[in-house]
C-alpha cells in the first residue's frame, strides 16, 4: 500500500485521475474511486464518488454547518466499485479521510483490499491525517504530491 498525500486543494484528485489514465494507457488494469468536489457558496462542500474504470458518479456527501451529511447510496456505490477493483493490478482510493479513520465509509473495503494479494493500493490522505492513516492502514510508503519528484515517481510506477 502506498499513501499519496498533499495539502487541501493541491490537486490530489486531479493527479489521481491523470495517474489512472497513465496506467490504463500502459495496459495496467486500474480500478478504484475518485472523490471530486464541487463548489457551493464559494467553497468545496459537495463531494461525489466516481468509478475510476467507468467514470460513473454518485453523490457522496455534503459539508454542512454541523459537519458532513453522508449519502448512504453514494457510499454503497463506492464500496461496490472497490469490491470490483479487487481483480485490478492498481487500485486508487481517493480519499481515506476522517470518516474512514472512524471505521465508516470505505474503511472495510480498503482493509479487505489491503489484505488481498493482487492489487497495489494507492490511497490518498490529506497531510494532516498521514500519521493516523499510516497506523490504521499499516502503510510504509508515503509520497507527497506537492513534490514534483514524488509525482514523477508515482507516475512511473509499474507492477512487480
Amino acid at each position: 500500500m502506498i499513501l499519496l498525500t498533499g495539502s487541501l486543494d493541491c490537486g490530489k484528485t486531479t493527479f489521481c485521475r491523470e495517474f489512472a489514465r497513465t496506467l490504463r494507457e500502459r495496459g495496467i488494469s486500474t480500478g478504484g474511486i475518485l472523490s471530486p468536489a464541487s463548489l457551493r457558496g464559494g467553497s468545496k462542500s459537495v463531494y461525489s464518488v466516481e468509478s475510476v474504470r467507468s467514470g460513473r458518479r454518485r453523490h457522496l456527501l455534503d459539508i454542512g454547518p454541523s459537519g458532513p451529511v453522508l449519502d448512504k447510496k453514494g457510499f454503497a456505490f463506492g464500496n461496490r466499485v472497490l469490491a470490483a477493483a479487487r481483480a485490478c493490478r492498481a487500485v486508487i482510493v481517493d480519499e481515506f479521510g476522517p470518516i474512514e479513520l472512524s471505521g465508516r465509509g470505505f474503511a472495510a473495503k480498503v482493509a479487505s483490499l489491503s489484505r488481498a494479494k493482487g492489487p497495489t493500493l494507492f490511497v490518498v490522505v490529506r497531510k494532516s491525517l498521514v500519521g493516523r492513516a499510516r497506523l490504521a492502514l499499516g502503510a510504509r510508503m508515503v509520497f507527497d504530491l506537492e513534490r514534483e519528484s514524488d509525482r514523477r515517481r508515482i507516475l512511473g510506477w509499474r507492477p512487480a
